[in-house]
C-alpha cells in the first residue's frame, strides 16, 4: 500500500504502462475500486471521465474508496 502520494498530484490509471511514467513518478497503476493508498492520505480526488465507465453496481464501491482516502 502506498503510504504517501506525490505532494502535488498522482495520476491513478488501471491501464497505466510504466514506460510512460514521468521522472517524478507521478503515476500509479491501480483499480479505483481497490486503491492502494492509505486512509485519509489525500486532500482531494478528481475523477474526471471515470464514473460513466463504471458498472452501476461498482459506483458505491468507487465512492467509498474515494471517501476512504480523503
Amino acid at each position: 500500500m502506498k503510504d504517501t502520494v506525490n505532494e502535488q498530484w498522482t495520476n491513478v490509471d488501471n491501464y497505466f504502462k510504466a514506460a510512460v511514467a514521468d521522472e517524478e513518478g507521478n503515476f500509479l497503476q491501480a483499480d479505483i475500486r481497490r486503491l492502494p493508498i492509505m486512509d485519509e492520505s489525500v486532500d482531494y480526488v478528481i475523477a474526471d471521465q471515470v464514473m460513466e465507465h463504471m458498472p452501476m453496481a461498482d459506483v458505491p464501491v468507487v465512492l467509498h474508496e474515494i471517501r476512504r482516502i480523503i
